[in-house]
């Protein structure tokens, strides 16, 4: 419902006000005790935006086989690919990046100022308020510690059904606005002296 109505208002704000469950809702929901103690950063008194890379500049990206690729490397994970449509709101800490290893998604927890990541803002038609990235991966170490979940495989499945649900209300919410703007149009325009 409050996605709905933010998006009825304006939907990149909507989306803007809604990053942090981007981040956080997957560690609360899979997050290893040392990963949980970073959400904390999201219940403070300053707005902490949240940011997710899932999808890949594609026309066949599949979620659950995704083409950026998690490498293990002694004591490290080592990630490589591409993503798009990332939210890059400032103030932002990591950002959760999926990516295959072993042929299986898997979230990893990157620091926006990893070396090897670069983020290119993109040029998109709409949500302009929310600037979105997409993200190179070239070499990228994170520490094993980074993985969603330690050890043990996070259902990433969950992760993505609530944020198709979200999605979902967004854009009856948005739609909802378009038709409302439209009614009263059409009730208030007059043509041929009608």
């Amino acid at each position: 419902l409050v996605a709905e109505e933010l998006a009825w208002g304006d939907l990149s704000i909507a989306l803007a006000i809604l990053s942090p469950g981007l981040t956080a809702y997957p560690i609360a929901e899979f997050g290893s005790d040392a990963q949980k103690q970073t959400l904390s950063a999201f219940t403070g008194s300053r707005f902490v935006p949240g940011s997710l890379a899932w999808v890949e500049p594609r026309f066949d990206s599949d979620p659950f086989r995704p083409q950026t690729t998690a490498r293990r490397d002694g004591a490290d994970y080592v990630l490589d690919g591409a993503k798009c449509f990332v939210p890059w709101l400032d103030g932002g800490g990591d950002v959760l990046v999926v990516a295959s290893e072993g042929g299986a998604p898997q979230a990893f927890l990157v620091p926006r100022d990893a070396k090897g990541l670069a983020a290119e803002r993109e040029k998109n038609m709409g949500i302009l308020a929310l600037p979105t990235a997409e993200l190179t991966l070239t070499g990228v170490r994170v520490p094993a510690a980074a993985r969603l979940g330690g050890d043990a495989s996070a259902d990433l499945r969950r992760v993505l059904n609530q944020g198709r649900v979200a999605l979902a209300a967004m854009a009856v919410g948005v739609a909802r606005a378009a038709f409302e703007v439209a009614r009263d149009y059409a009730k208030e325009r007059i043509v041929f002296g009608v």
